[in-house]
């Protein structure tokens, strides 16, 4: 029971969907980003593009991301990661376009797919693929970016060539398929192998393949954002083969031997995000996903869960049925290795005195849930409370006498055994690991709970007639034994009701306003230390910029997750205002904070990778590791390393600088075999180490670079903020 306590995160997570953070609120929909498909395709995924949110909109998200304090909030981590980026890059010239197309690429209309690979026993793999985006306004821009990278490639790399009367841009590699990129109208075209771009060309002009058209018509959303598509029966019938024997039997033991494809569609409705999940099977569900073939849930099986719940979970699951299966399913890998399991679990009814089925798994029912309540005591998660249906509490209970026998003296020892007791517990030295049982007699219930030294929490349980109870704490336990005639269960809530309907096996809920109230303030917390430590780096994002709760609060509606049993699979439906946005604004806040300079792996021109593998010269002593220079050495570099201009001679970098630490040949940019151009001077602050990697060095210093006539030619620094002297 604790243990499925435990799981309740990954449970929520399970639930979310498999959707994109992109996308939201959608863009209208563009029809030839559905058309450039192939009718067999491996894999697609595609995104409508983010439009500007509209405060008026009757959907909760669409009014959250409408909210003046969100878009500023947004607009500032867009800034904050442009500058980490290139400041962590030192400014080098083809950081901003790359930044800038991926940006435009994630919020334009786009659609990427797969449509074939062969795998030859001889050499590299063959692809063939495509992507394709709606550029609109954005178009010039785009080109411009692609031009400017496409010069900082080595020379006779790219070839042009003219397709359907327009001109592309193609990159031959031996041993890979070619790469095809172009402008056609307002849409970036890009084909992956002979004849792909060809491809994408005329389907556009035809209709969409017919199993897009099957997953939107299985999986309608009002309001499209994105959607993803892997042909799981094509992709197991190519690539288990080359796996050996035993893979098929290992795909068919988890139940992918039936799985025609897995299809997930996100976008908004009436008022919240949705993510509806398809695994669509031939017939019903095999191996570990016949699971989800269990009778539907009712209202009447969500009884233990109050309504007020903060988080909650309900599902459908005969342990003893689910342990067969399983053992089934692991014979059907490897016999021996069912033979293992059992011999274990043999051992351990040896042990415990028990059978793990027959004793433990066979008297406990079939419907699980878990809960926290508010009013029942519990702040979010300290308050989580299990409860399983019994179908032989007299069983049960010997069992449950069976495996408490070790601690049986705690449970109601004597008064001198228990003064010797906790004498022994508060004296010794080292913690007594054997916890104690407590036994509570309450509204005629026995409760027992662990007593643990130094532990934050009370393990407790209860044994019903009718259930088994697990909660945290003794009290949750007691709250649940008192509830009185105006209890009213979670099946209560509308939303929760229509959940319910229809082949329903297990649900979540999940009140986003209870749960924001508690965790606000810790996000305040932890966005005035992330801003903090940015700012220490240079990049500005102040931690002010976090909207308001009054911004935030008003728009939270509960999320609910389902997962049904369906005639043609398994389907998971979720929906809620932050369902779908997922992880999507805190993923540019992880990127900006390790991004920032100078402790990852920046991006360098070839020439600064050439540069920095060829051997060093010691410039004014050697150098020991860690290096820090001195409070003056410091100083002098800070202070004065602005004061360098374009063309001063090395004589008079001295005057400024002193002496450099190393010095170094420049190379020409981007080209294998590059020849000296000049020199570098290196004038360093601090080097934690002298090998490994950026991140290791941990460096901070300027750089200064001479042309072979001893001409100051540009001027470098990494790893400090040039206005905090």
């Amino acid at each position: 029971m604790l243990a499925t306590s435990a799981l309740l995160p990954l449970w929520f997570l399970f639930f979310s969907g498999f959707s994109l953070p992109l996308g939201l609120p959608p863009l209208p929909e563009d029809p030839v980003i559905g058309r450039v498909a192939p009718e067999e395709c491996l894999g697609y995924v595609s995104w409508a593009g983010t439009a500007t949110p509209d405060a008026k909109s009757a959907n909760q998200t669409e009014q959250l991301l409408a909210e003046p304090e969100v878009q500023k909030l947004l607009s500032a981590i867009d800034s904050a990661i442009g500058a980490g980026i290139e400041k962590s890059t030192h400014g080098v010239e083809n950081t901003k376009d790359v930044y800038s197309l991926v940006k435009t690429l994630l919020t334009r209309p786009a659609a990427v797919f797969l449509s074939k690979v062969e795998v030859t026993p001889h050499g590299p793999p063959n692809f063939e693929g495509g992507a394709i985006v709606n550029l609109a306004e954005k178009t010039t821009s785009v080109g411009d970016s692609l031009e400017r990278i496409e010069k900082l490639m080595p020379p006779d790399t790219v070839e042009k060539v003219e397709l359907a009367g327009v001109s592309f841009h193609r990159i031959k590699s031996a041993g890979m398929p070619p790469i095809t990129w172009g402008l056609h109208g307002k849409y970036l075209i890009v084909g992956l192998g002979d004849g792909a771009v060809e491809g994408i060309l005329k389907r556009a002009k035809g209709q969409p393949p017919a199993w897009l058209t099957a997953v939107r018509k299985r999986l309608p959303v009002e309001r499209q954002s994105n959607m993803i598509y892997i042909n799981v029966k094509q992709v197991v019938a190519q690539f288990a083969p080359l796996g050996g024997p035993k893979v098929p039997r290992v795909l068919d033991a988890i139940g992918l031997g039936n799985v025609n494809y897995l299809a997930s569609v996100t976008g908004l409705d009436g008022k919240r995000t949705v993510a509806r999940t398809l695994i669509a099977t031939d017939g019903q569900p095999q191996g570990v996903f016949h699971l989800a073939a269990a009778k539907p849930l009712s209202a009447a099986d969500l009884s233990p869960i109050p309504r007020d719940a903060t988080i909650a979970a309900a599902g459908r699951l005969d342990a003893n049925a689910a342990l067969e299966l399983l053992l089934a399913q692991i014979e059907k890998i490897d016999p021996a290795a069912r033979a293992n399991v059992t011999q274990g679990m043999g051992k351990i009814a040896k042990e415990l005195g028990i059978d793990v089925q027959q004793d433990l798994l066979k008297p406990l029912g079939d419907v699980w849930c878990v809960y926290n309540s508010p009013a029942e005591g519990g702040l979010l998660v300290t308050g989580l409370t299990g409860v399983v249906q019994v179908r032989d509490h007299d069983r049960l209970q010997a069992t449950l006498d069976k495996l408490t026998a070790p601690y049986r003296d705690s449970v109601e020892p004597s008064a001198a055994k228990e003064e010797i007791a906790d004498r022994d517990m508060h004296n010794s030295l080292t913690p007594r690991l054997i916890p104690r049982i407590r036994k509570t007699v309450f509204g005629g219930q026995t409760i027992y709970h662990f007593e643990l030294r130094d532990a934050p929490l009370a393990p407790a349980w209860c044994l019903t007639e009718k259930e088994l109870i697990a909660s945290t704490f003794p009290q949750n336990i007691k709250s649940y034994l008192t509830r009185g005639k105006d209890f009213q269960s979670l099946a209560a809530v509308p939303d929760v009701a229509h959940a319910l309907e229809g082949r329903t096996v297990a649900l979540n809920y999940c009140d986003m306003r209870k749960v924001a109230e508690f965790a606000y303030p810790l996000l305040c917390v932890g966005g005035s230390l992330i801003s903090s430590k940015l700012s220490r780096e240079g990049i500005p994002l102040d931690a002010s910029l976090m909207p308001s709760a009054a911004a935030i609060f008003p728009h939270l509606q509960p999320s609910i997750g389902v997962v049904r049993g369906t005639a043609d699979g398994i389907e998971f439906e979720s929906r809620g205002t932050l369902n779908g946005i997922g992880v999507g604004p805190v993923l540019p806040t992880m990127v900006l904070f390790f991004v920032r300079a100078p402790r990852v792996q920046t991006l360098q021109s070839s020439a600064e990778i050439q540069e920095r593998q060829r051997p060093i010269k010691q410039g004014r002593k050697p150098i020991s590791y860690p290096y820090f220079a001195t409070k003056e050495r410091s100083d002098q570099i800070r202070n004065n390393y602005e004061s360098i201009q374009l063309g001063m001679t090395p004589e008079q970098v001295k005057v400024l600088l002193g002496e450099p630490d190393e010095t170094q040949p420049l190379f020409e940019p981007n080209i294998k075999n590059a020849k000296q151009v000049g020199n570098t001077h290196w004038f360093l602050i601090q080097r934690k180490t002298d090998k490994g990697s950026v991140n290791a060095k941990d460096e901070k210093l300027v750089r200064i670079s001479y042309d072979l006539n001893g001409k100051v030619t540009r001027v470098d620094h990494w790893g400090f903020d040039e206005r905090k002297r």
